[in-house]
């Protein structure tokens, strides 16, 4: 089910800091900005979270780079085995 969404960082943001969900899909760049804000928030409320990106892995920050990553465009094969990786049943 999906909790909520969010077109641009300071949308993100807010939901990153409010919203209980099981896990995020956190696409790198949001409106034309990147999300680099945000996977902190995530990490520091536990909640796990995985990257969406068109830009590959050499566009997440260093911090993050063990983080599940899902190309785009999206393969379900990808997308579900990135959910598993976050500790999710399917």
């Amino acid at each position: 089910e999906v909790a909520g969404t969010a077109a641009n960082v300071q949308h993100a943001l807010k939901l990153a800091s409010e919203l209980d969900c099981d896990a995020a899909l956190l696409d790198v760049n949001l409106g034309g900005q990147k999300a680099h804000a945000v996977p902190p928030i995530l990490a520091r409320r536990g909640t796990p979270f995985a990257f969406v990106t068109g830009y590959g892995e050499a566009g997440l920050l260093e911090a993050f780079a063990h983080c599940p990553v899902v190309t785009k465009p999206i393969k379900l094969g990808a997308l579900e085995a990135a959910l598993r990786a976050l500790g999710l049943a399917l």
